[in-house]
């Protein structure tokens, strides 16, 4: 099998993933998994705090060119 080499875009969305998951833990989340797969897709990061799962798609960019973050 090919080995995957990351491009620009991949690790800006590398980034964004671990600049949310620091964000995530740093307010009491606890990061269960990061890039989850399964038959049906991909989750970015699954976390958990006071007993609930989130589920998180983290989209990250360079500029606001396509609107802002919130």
């Amino acid at each position: 099998m090919a080995e995957r080499r990351p491009n620009a875009r991949g690790t800006l969305g590398s980034s964004g993933e671990r600049l949310a998951a620091g964000w995530l833990e740093a307010r009491g989340f606890r990061v269960l998994a990061r890039n989850w797969r399964c038959a049906y897709g991909e989750l970015d990061l699954i976390a958990e705090e006071a007993g609930e799962l989130v589920f998180i798609e983290v989209k990250t960019r360079r500029g606001i060119a396509h609107g802002a973050p919130e």
